[in-house]
């Protein structure tokens, strides 16, 4: 059953050695949600410019609806700057001001936001004051918010992270945003002791920990479940995250078991990562012949 989902923050131009590609976490996250059949909106801005006019013609061939999404004169559309010369360790550039942060608070947006089955929100989008602002004002309103946390350098601080962390039921993070995040408490190396503590202190209902080709680890109350990653030739990873994170929380809103959930979300980023770009429409029968990768330890 299509549920309504919210996806709020930054939509962009990523620029490749190759050309640019539409991107930004959240905008991905909703493409692929609505590839799978749901019901998505999007909050947020870009510019009456040439890069906002051709990024509206991309969402509205992919069929996202465009209604919440602010358009202005003043700053540009965002865009980032991407370094592919690592496949599975990309290097982003993320210009500022974009007009993604500038995200002002509407009260459609509002009424949408309280009657969602879940509100997803990135890291990133916080990272000034008018579009964080905005954020705060929408976060009490959803019955589900579901953190995907973006570390990216020097947009980001200890304070902001435990703010969106405190607000969350749900966050997503990679296996080096939790390296990072336990190392300001001083927390044990051990991946399952990290999850443990952050659920504990930030009230969490669910932990996902992304790992790359390694799968994903997940930390339900006190239920741990962990999926191995599948083996694919990598074109790059942009988007593998975000269609992750799509897949999974497709099949959690529609009950879903969460290893069925992490296996699925496990299958869709790892075979994005075989393509170009963040947002190529997946083929599910290639997914299903993907061959799992051996466990690795756990950390």
């Amino acid at each position: 059953m299509p549920k309504e989902i919210v996806c709020f923050g930054e939509m962009l131009w990523d620029l490749l050695p190759t050309g640019k590609v539409p991107g930004g976490a959240p905008m991905n996250v909703a493409i692929h949600l609505t590839y799978q059949g749901q019901k998505v909106r999007l909050i947020s801005r870009l510019c009456h410019d040439e890069l906002g006019r051709e990024l509206i013609l991309f969402l509205r061939e992919k069929g996202l609806d465009l209604a919440l999404v602010q358009v202005e004169q003043t700053h540009p559309t965002g865009t980032v700057v991407v370094n592919t010369a690592n496949k599975t360790e990309v290097q982003y550039s993320i210009v500022a001001p974009a007009a993604w942060d500038f995200i002002t608070y509407e009260p459609e947006a509002a009424q949408t936001v309280s009657r969602c089955d879940a509100f997803v929100f990135g890291s990133l989008a916080a990272r000034q004051e008018i579009t964080r602002q905005t954020l705060r004002q929408y976060l009490p309103l959803s019955n589900l918010n579901v953190l995907d946390v973006n570390l990216r350098p020097p947009f980001y601080s200890q304070e902001l992270l435990e703010d969106l962390l405190t607000q969350a039921h749900i966050a997503k993070m990679n296996h080096h945003e939790l390296a990072e995040i336990r190392g300001w408490y001083g927390v044990p190396v051990d991946a399952q002791e990290s999850m443990r503590f952050l659920v504990r202190r930030f009230g969490l209902d669910l932990l996902i920990v992304t790992r790359g080709e390694h799968g994903a680890l997940a930390l339900q109350g006190d239920q741990f479940f962990e999926q191995a990653g599948f083996t694919v030739d990598v074109a790059d990873t942009i988007g593998s995250g975000d269609a992750f994170l799509a897949t999974f929380l497709a099949l959690h809103l529609n009950n879903s078991p969460v290893p069925e959930a992490l296996k699925q979300a496990c299958r869709a980023g790892s075979w994005v990562a075989t393509k170009a770009g963040a947002t190529p429409i997946i083929d599910w029968d290639a997914l299903a012949a993907l061959d799992q990768s051996p466990a690795p330890d756990l950390e």
